[in-house]
């Protein structure tokens, strides 16, 4: 039969392997679905719902931003 510090002891490594594999193996992050019109016609109903005014589009803005988001998948260089 182990002793109290032994239990203990085991406790502790497999909790330290199980925290190591989970580091060592992180999930790859997935893309949400819906676009980015689909995300603001969502925020602007809350935002009704609170009793705001709605955020406007601009397109400009809008193309902008996807075409920083494309360049940072595309070479991996992300970041403002």
């Amino acid at each position: 039969m182990m002793s109290m510090n032994s239990k203990q002891f085991m406790l502790r490594l497999s909790l330290f392997i199980l925290l190591a594999g989970l580091i060592a193996f992180p999930q790859p992050a997935k893309a949400q679905l819906g676009s980015a019109y689909d995300l603001i016609n969502e925020v602007n109903a809350l935002r009704a719902a609170n009793g705001l005014p709605p955020f406007s589009i601009n397109a400009a803005l809008m193309a902008a931003a996807q075409g920083h988001a494309d360049w940072i998948s595309a070479t991996g260089l992300g970041g403002h």
